[in-house]
């Protein structure tokens, strides 16, 4: 396995807003942030928040978003969901859990 775009995980805690739950959201500032690659990436996260929303693909299944961004309708396929650059620096930092 390649470790470019993977991260080594000691503490998941650090990562996930709730590991032990299963909720894998990722916290604001964690290193998965931006750290993915785009390579046969999907362009929804599995709450269906567009990729990427920062400077590039978060590792894993959810990406990373500030609060007023809203999941793409379920009735919009995901190849027709353009490209989507929310800069993080501009509002601070905000978990945000669509279920």
């Amino acid at each position: 396995m390649l470790e470019e775009n993977n991260l080594k995980i000691q503490d998941a805690a650090a990562l996930f807003v709730d590991p032990a739950h299963f909720d894998l959201h990722l916290l604001p500032g964690t290193p998965a942030i931006d750290a993915g690659s785009s390579v046969s990436a999907p362009k929804l996260d599995r709450d269906r928040i567009a990729r990427p929303q920062g400077q590039g693909i978060d590792i894993g299944a959810y990406e990373w978003h500030m609060a007023d961004v809203r999941p793409v309708d379920e009735n919009t396929a995901a190849d027709s969901v353009p490209a989507v650059r929310n800069i993080v620096e501009q509002q601070p930092s905000v978990h945000t859990c669509w279920k």
